[in-house]
């Protein structure tokens, strides 16, 4: 079976997406829903790596520990990224402070607007 699907993360975060295919979400019987995995993949190697990374405290080695699990799952082909969303903003060039950022958080209390320069009539 093949089919495509979608997601967003919830917060940014590596983990937020490699929880997805982590073998524990997997129910006992294969007649049970697999909500979490739902492609019902199990790997001794990533599971081993993704536990490692959920307990790592220093950050370096967590995005470490998380890039390995992420080229695990392609070298068993358990995901294959074909297509990455792109976004475009148009914002007033008189809106200032609105930073763009992966997870779409707005922080209105810094976004201000600059006064348009009024044109000054030309003297003769």
């Amino acid at each position: 079976m093949f089919w495509r699907s979608g997601w967003v993360a919830d917060y940014p975060d590596p983990e937020t997406f490699l929880t997805l295919l982590y073998g524990k979400h997997v129910p006992e019987k294969l007649s049970d829903r697999s909500y979490l995995n739902t492609v019902r993949y199990k790997s001794v190697r990533f599971d081993s790596i993704f536990s490692a990374a959920m307990q790592e405290v220093d950050d370096k080695k967590r995005f470490d520990l998380y890039r390995q699990a992420d080229q695990q799952l392609i070298d068993d082909g358990a995901i294959m990224p074909i297509f990455y969303d792109e976004n475009y903003r148009l914002v007033q060039p008189n809106v200032k402070n609105f930073p763009a950022n992966a997870m779409e958080y707005r922080d209105m209390t810094r976004v201000y607007f600059e006064p348009k320069q009024e044109k000054t009539a030309a003297k003769k």
